[in-house]
């Protein structure tokens, strides 16, 4: 698990052969509250916390779609 560098990333891909790189939520939810206005950081925050934290995988990558979209 990742914090979402793209260098570190690189580096990763360039020692393992196929890695699965996952981004550490709660960087990515920091970096998305960051970026919104005050007003509806919290609501997006709390749907994507919402989201990974259900059992159904395609279910949560769904939801985390919609609110992309939405947003």
């Amino acid at each position: 698990m990742i914090d979402g560098g793209k260098a570190l990333a690189a580096g990763v891909n360039a020692v393992f052969d196929h890695p699965v790189i996952q981004r550490c939520q709660l960087h990515k939810i920091r970096n998305v509250e960051a970026k919104l206005p005050k007003t509806i950081a919290p609501t997006v925050a709390k749907k994507m916390r919402a989201a990974y934290h259900d059992p159904d995988a395609l279910a949560a990558e769904a939801a985390l779609e919609a609110l992309a979209r939405s947003l």
